[in-house]
């Protein structure tokens, strides 16, 4: 029994540290309800645009991808705006990565 509870514990233990805890700063943690209610404020909107290029670069760096290559800005604030929009409880993060995600399967990669 003792055994038993040993081989338990260390599977909860193992598995618990499988997943990694990813904590995102700045304002990928604000709501998509926030981006679309600051899309008329232009500081605001350059703000969050500013953290979003640079959440995507250093995601597509780390995975050594080129896949913004031939992305405009206004494409990728487009795609932000929309998934926005449809999930207003998400994050700015969230939208981000969704966008990221969208323009590799466009590419093909």
């Amino acid at each position: 029994m003792k055994k038993f509870f040993v081989v338990v514990l260390l599977s909860i233990f193992w598995i618990t540290n499988c997943y990694a805890v990813v904590i995102i700063k700045g304002p990928g943690n604000l709501s998509c309800g926030t981006w679309t209610k600051d899309q008329n404020d232009r500081h605001s909107r350059n703000f969050y645009m500013s953290w979003v290029l640079g959440f995507l670069s250093g995601h597509a760096y780390a995975l050594n991808e080129s896949v913004l290559k031939g992305i405009d800005i206004n494409a990728i604030e487009g795609e932000i705006n929309k998934y926005c929009a449809e999930n207003p409880i998400n994050d700015i993060a969230d939208a981000s990565i969704e966008t990221y995600i969208k323009i590799q399967r466009k590419k093909g990669q």
